[in-house]
């Protein structure tokens, strides 16, 4: 159990002076969301935040509107390693920023992809030598000889819990439960951060259980979040068991779900874990995800290669 940790909550005391916030882009990503949550938290304290897209090519006149050498820190960048060329341009302009880094990236290295394993060291250095303040979402993301500031990406003061419509029992000899899974299935750089592996591993699963209950009790896997025709493929003989509905900007009311499971290579918190534990029903996470997220409530980790023993853990839940 973490003591007294800092969640978004606090974000206007731990940088009193930002104005301009850079995120990767401005769609419905994790970290896109968790900005606009810090923006709203400096509105409804009173002082105006800008968030601007780190490839925006605005990104030098708005850099310029600030007195060299800046006060305090009035830039805050989120997006990691794509933030590096804004980075310098205030390290140039003598402007001092602070980071908010809710990725492992190091943990996403690999030799097969050398230039973002470059990019990742670079943005390492970087952040060692010229960032104001350096915050990270969870106690496992980031590695620093330098103090760190651990603040978690969710709100506890003034957050609204959005509680999932979960199916009600069937009086039908047939018993189905739905798998809920969410997450951005698309290629990454490095090593990937979803596990898809385990995925497959208990979804194949899931169809040889259908197969061998004589259509009594029947499970079933849907995936939510943008994914990518080529993934996706890779599910192509599990089209009986896992279903893939995109981005559902409202997933959690939408999903009705009987258990939710989260395989990743690498965590910095888990966000939609988070959101997925608020709403009561089991959440399932392998070992990547931190402790600062198994301390809220109803998450249990398991080992995410063995589908086996993460379907017994269900059922045990269902027939409680």
């Amino acid at each position: 159990m973490l003591d007294n940790p800092q969640t978004l909550d606090d974000f206007p005391f731990i940088l009193p002076e930002l104005t301009l916030m850079a995120t990767h882009g401005l769609g419905n990503g994790g970290g896109e969301r968790v900005a606009r949550e810090i923006r709203d938290i400096y509105f409804e304290a009173g002082k105006s935040v800008k968030i601007v897209a780190s490839q925006d090519v605005d990104w030098n006149a708005e850099l310029r509107h600030f007195q060299r050498p800046s006060n305090g820190s009035p830039v805050l960048f989120t997006s990691g390693p794509r933030d590096i060329p804004r980075m310098l341009t205030c390290v140039a302009l003598r402007i001092r920023f602070s980071v908010y880094i809710q990725v492992p990236y190091m943990r996403a290295i690999t030799v097969r992809d050398p230039v973002h394993m470059a990019a990742v060291i670079a943005y390492w250095l970087i952040v060692f030598i010229f960032a104001t303040k350096i915050l990270i979402n969870s106690s496992t993301t980031w590695r620093v000889p330098r103090p760190t500031l651990i603040v978690h990406p969710i709100r506890l003061r003034s957050a609204s819990c959005h509680i999932a419509a979960t199916t009600s029992p069937s009086s039908s000899a047939v018993r189905r439960r739905r798998i809920v899974t969410a997450f951005r299935l698309t290629r990454e750089r490095g090593r990937g951060s979803k596990d898809i592996r385990a995925l497959r591993g208990l979804c194949a699963h899931i169809q040889t259980l259908n197969l061998r209950s004589n259509f009594t009790d029947q499970y079933e896997v849907h995936h939510y979040g943008d994914n990518s025709v080529g993934l996706v493929g890779e599910f192509s003989d599990l089209v009986d068991v896992i279903h893939f509905h995109g981005f559902v900007e409202n997933w959690l009311a939408e999903c009705q779900a009987d258990a939710f499971v989260f395989f990743s290579n690498y965590e910095g918190f888990g966000l939609a874990a988070f959101e997925a534990m608020k709403t009561g029903i089991p959440v399932f996470v392998n070992e990547a995800f931190p402790i600062d997220l198994i301390q809220y409530g109803n998450v249990v980790r398991v080992n995410g290669r063995n589908p086996s023993a993460i379907m017994d853990k269900m059922k045990g839940y269902w027939n409680e």
